[in-house]
């Protein structure tokens, strides 16, 4: 998955826990407002809904 969506994986130091809370909000943030309540033809469908709501969230969203 990570190689299809062009993420690169980075773990955090051990003992720094302060790092791996701003991973989780955001994981969080995005199945939260993202995945909830949607459904996916296939794959194209999935990827174009997503750059529709990556552009709706950094561009458009009132803060």
């Amino acid at each position: 998955m990570c190689i299809d969506c062009g993420l690169i994986p980075l773990a955090c130091w051990p003992y720094r826990p302060q790092q791996k809370g701003s991973v989780e909000n955001l994981v969080g943030f995005v199945k939260g407002n993202f995945f909830c309540g949607r459904q996916f033809k296939d794959r194209d469908d999935l990827i174009e809904q997503m750059q529709a709501w990556v552009t709706y969230v950094n561009r458009e969203r009132k803060m």
